[in-house]
């Protein structure tokens, strides 16, 4: 569902290269989970980017569902990414000013849904993590855990094939980050995602079926 192979990545500063990635390959199937576990600069949030079409891949190959993405235009990739990549990051970005059923109608909106379709399946997932009654609430009126089930609940909205999460749970405290990392996993599991999630907790990065780290701009298997 998801095949990366042979990345690398370089960021310039001045005159300086950076060489994030050198070689990366990593390939998840749908329905696996896998946990990315590395230090801080490592090139976690890059790998996740690159691979959600975030940003533009320099070298290598990226595959979702079986398609290339290298050379595609951007409206393209818009296009593929709204229809296949859930993207939960660590500090919501919720929108302030719609309320948390909008948030999760909204993206369904951009991808064509009918306005009370895509209320009614915003509603049942709301229902489904014990949000149905704050609906109607802006994203301060929620509680740091009740915002980031808002922002999974988003990313789940349009069903993605792919789930991509980066440090869901590094703003929260243990008991709201173990729920919302159970919920990521339930939900996806559901869904039969393939599932990318980067994490700096490795105890719950064992609940997942596989757990790779980042070295030297290789991801390795976190058993080696």
């Amino acid at each position: 569902m998801l095949d990366l192979t042979n990345i690398h990545h370089t960021y310039r500063q001045g005159e300086n290269r950076l060489e994030i990635l050198r070689g990366a390959n990593l390939r998840i199937e749908a329905g696996e989970m896998v946990a990315l576990v590395a230090p801080s600069g490592t090139g976690k949030s890059t790998l996740l980017h690159l691979a959600g079409l975030l940003e533009k891949l320099q070298t290598g190959s990226i595959r979702i569902d079986g398609q290339e993405t290298k050379g595609l235009s951007d409206p393209k990739r818009s296009a593929l990414r709204a229809g296949s990549i859930g993207f939960v990051y660590q500090f919501h970005h919720l929108l302030p000013e719609f309320t948390a059923l909008e948030n999760i109608v909204l993206p369904q909106l951009i991808l064509g849904t009918e306005r009370d379709v895509a209320a009614r399946r915003a509603m049942e997932l709301l229902a489904q993590v014990g949000l149905k009654a704050r609906a109607d609430h802006r994203p301060t009126q929620l509680s740091g855990g009740e915002q980031q089930r808002v922002a999974i609940l988003r990313a789940l909205a349009n069903k993605p094939k792919i789930l991509l999460a980066d440090e869901p749970t590094g703003n929260l405290d243990l008991a709201n980050g173990s729920v919302v990392f159970d919920l990521i996993r339930d939900l996806a599991r559901a869904g039969n995602m393939a599932v990318l999630l980067v994490t700096h907790n490795t105890e719950l990065a064992g609940r997942l079926d596989r757990v790779v780290t980042l070295h030297e701009g290789v991801i390795q298997d976190w058993s080696l």
